[in-house]
């Protein structure tokens, strides 16, 4: 089965949810990245594993033509109703439908983790970029500096022992793991930063919202039913209350500018 017949299922359930609770939490690292490249209208960017479109829908501002290809058509809807004149594809990460040399930059920012083969989804981005054009990486930082790790974790307990390799939040997240595979995919690495992303909740239904549509929650879900998979979430997120219903998660990604 293929990776967007499993992903883009988990990731379709709830996409309004995931566009409005989770994923501007990325803002910082969009923000981050926009700053170190210099996008144009003379620049072409495919954002591989778009999500939502937020991170296209700033691209565009810059003039640049922009290009999306992600596995779930719930999220996609959503980026098509924000960035319109955007090429929008339902495709997998390991299958760029696009010929060699066609973008100047590709970006994945919480994607090439979820591919079921991670290291021929980064060989797909090489062959699409052109020479000298740049590959950015966007990943959760190591699990210990993040504190939404721990909900991961807790979700994780309630479904079988994935295999190895398997494809999650932390799939590419360990120390020097984007560093091998780009020396074998022979990828300069321009630039890495470390970027905080906190998530910010002022009450448990916005937090039950934003967590309820994540691939691995969506997935416990459907094994053990929505009612227990909150209590699990609920239990996790504890430690994160500051007071009444306000929950505060400091998380870390990095992000890497990689060039042909």
């Amino acid at each position: 089965m293929k990776t967007k017949e499993i992903q883009g299922k988990l990731w379709s359930t709830a996409p309004n949810d995931w566009a409005i609770y989770f994923e501007p939490s990325f803002i910082p690292m969009y923000k981050a990245v926009l700053k170190q490249l210099d996008l144009n209208k003379e620049t072409v960017l495919l954002d591989a594993g778009c999500g939502s479109g937020l991170f296209l829908r700033m691209a565009s501002t810059t003039g640049a033509k922009v290009y999306g290809i992600d596995a779930a058509p719930g999220l996609l809807h959503l980026t098509k109703q924000r960035v319109p004149q955007a090429t929008l594809l339902l495709e997998d990460l390991e299958e760029i439908p696009f010929p060699e040399n066609s973008f100047d930059v590709v970006t994945g920012f919480n994607s090439f983790q979820y591919a079921g083969n991670k290291f021929s989804a980064l060989e797909q981005a090489k062959k699409i970029v052109r020479k000298d054009g740049k590959i950015v990486i966007g990943l959760w930082d190591e699990a210990r500096f993040c504190d939404s790790s721990s909900i991961f974790s807790s979700l994780a307990a309630l479904l079988p022992p994935p295999p190895p390799d398997a494809p999650g939040p932390f799939a590419l997240s360990a120390e020097g793991t984007i560093e091998r595979m780009s020396q074998q995919l022979q990828l300069s690495i321009l630039h890495k930063e470390k970027v905080s992303c906190p998530l910010l909740f002022t009450s448990l239904e916005d937090l039950f919202k934003a967590l309820m549509c994540t691939g691995p929650a969506v997935k416990a879900a459907e094994i053990l039913g929505e009612e227990k998979v909150k209590e699990v979430i609920e239990k996790a997120t504890e430690p994160f209350r500051l007071a009444d219903e306000i929950y505060f998660m400091n998380n870390y990604f990095n992000y890497f500018i990689l060039q042909k």
